[in-house]
């Protein structure tokens, strides 16, 4: 587990403070079908909220945030806001996922526990950690932003290993040998 400072503070996306990114922007139509070619680039993102699993999930099922801790919104966010960005994306990760396990994609479903831990660290309680909508949106969205860059990636090993390659005078150079 990552210190505290970094997870929860310095790489976290809180609400209105920018972190620097690499990004993969795609433009997509209502069904999740690229329109265009993802474009790969450095970003500045500026989170309006931050929100658990628990919090998505409540507003997936349209539930209030009663007993989850308060979510602090950017300013000129509302919650109807958010709510319905939340289940616009909640839409298009289902689109994503029925036409992902469609073209014979496989889920491998193991099981994920939790532990809840008393001041000691030592174990107090366990169960079995289960999985909904909120979980499998990001889910479908990683999966989604990882296809180009593992066919960059295949693309590129293939190129460094089948070819010389230089920089010369901001030119790339490749050589077959």
């Amino acid at each position: 587990m990552l210190p505290r400072l970094l997870c929860e503070d310095l790489c976290s996306l809180n609400p209105d403070t920018d972190r620097l990114s690499f990004s993969v922007i795609w433009k997509i139509n209502s069904d999740g079908i690229p329109i265009e070619e993802p474009w790969f680039g450095r970003t500045v993102i500026n989170s309006k909220a931050k929100l658990s699993y628990e919090h998505a999930q409540a507003l997936i099922e349209g539930k209030d945030w009663s007993d989850l801790p308060p979510v602090e919104l950017a300013d000129g966010i509302s919650m109807m806001d958010l709510r319905n960005d939340i289940l616009c994306l909640h839409e298009l990760g289902l689109k994503l996922r029925k036409r992902r396990f469609a073209n014979g994609a496989l889920t491998m479903n193991s099981i994920k526990l939790w532990f809840a831990l008393n001041e000691q660290g030592n174990p107090v309680d366990v169960g079995v950690y289960q999985l909904k909508d909120s979980n499998r949106l990001i889910e479908e969205v990683k999966i989604f932003n990882s296809r180009p860059l593992f066919v960059s990636f295949c693309l590129l090993f293939f190129i460094y290993a089948c070819f010389n390659f230089s920089f010369r005078n901001d030119i790339y150079v490749f050589t077959y040998s």
